[in-house]
């Protein structure tokens, strides 16, 4: 696959982030927020089509992300939990895409070489699904074919996508990345905390942004 061509990625922040106390999405990493270092990442990888997956607090999503140009939409059954939003950011791929990957805003520290490299790694079979791997665990985002989608859309789900997933465990095609960002995300304020610490030290000094939980 020609890195990029024929890829979208779908970045879920529909959800509540009701552990953390506060927006997960808008929250500050320095001078960006956790949604805009995501996207950023994508740009930066050369994906062209990127959709947010709004829900809970739309509308600032929506207003947040509108500088990138990239698509947002609305998954009225955000209340249902992140399967409906997976759901809903499969039914908006256009015609022309092979592959996508899948981040939830949540995961802010994974890095466009990641997925560069997991884009050169992509193999030319189209029921493949790649996944990073850093110190022998998966990560995320999953880089999924899109012949998977019309399953995730309408087909029977109980254990959501991750069940989805281990049906077709024999697809699966595992990358290793000097990357623990795909293994990062933030549940939690202490989550959040170590992020930050996290950010601050891989971007060599970057300002720490001011944590305010309200």
């Amino acid at each position: 696959m020609q890195k990029g061509k024929g890829t979208a990625a779908i970045i879920l922040a529909a959800g509540f982030s009701s552990r953390m106390g506060d927006f997960k999405p808008l929250l500050p990493f320095g001078s960006e927020t956790a949604i805009d270092r995501v996207i950023r990442a994508f740009h930066e990888a050369h994906i062209q089509e990127i959709a947010v997956v709004a829900g809970y607090r739309a509308q600032q999503i929506a207003q947040a992300v509108r500088r990138w140009g990239v698509k947002t939409v609305y998954n009225p059954r955000y209340q249902e939990g992140m399967y409906s939003s997976i759901q809903t950011g499969v039914a908006s791929l256009g015609a022309d895409v092979e592959a996508f990957f899948l981040l939830p805003a949540d995961y802010p520290l994974v890095t466009s070489a990641t997925l560069e490299n997991m884009l050169d790694a992509c193999p030319a079979d189209r029921d493949k699904i790649v996944y990073p791997v850093f110190d022998g665990k998966r990560g995320h985002p999953p880089l999924i074919s899109v012949c998977y989608a019309d399953e995730i859309q309408h087909g029977p789900a109980p254990q959501g996508l991750q069940g989805l997933l281990r049906k077709y465990e024999s697809c699966a095609v595992e990358v290793a990345v000097e990357d623990e960002g795909v293994l990062l995300d933030m549940d939690t304020p202490a989550d959040y905390k170590h992020l930050l610490h996290h950010c601050c030290e891989s971007c060599h000094g970057m300002q720490r942004a001011n944590f305010t939980i309200t």
